[in-house]
């Protein structure tokens, strides 16, 4: 029994990643982040109300 290979535990130990792929992580969280805020700030803004239209007896308007 003691000739079986042992158990090779450093193959689930994970590589370094290269730093490319780190940057291009946090950029692609970066914008993911400014888009939520954008999007919550647009959908959050409240339109201002236009006042109602008044009626105004007497007056013509002539459109040619």
């Amino acid at each position: 029994m003691e000739a079986e290979n042992p158990i090779n535990l450093k193959r689930f130990i994970p590589k370094k990643a290269s730093s490319f792929y780190l940057i291009k992580i946090i950029l692609y969280v970066s914008f993911l982040v400014a888009l939520g805020t954008i999007l919550r700030y647009q959908l959050g803004k409240k339109e201002p109300k236009l006042p109602a239209a008044k009626e105004i007896k007497g007056v013509k308007i002539d459109l040619r």
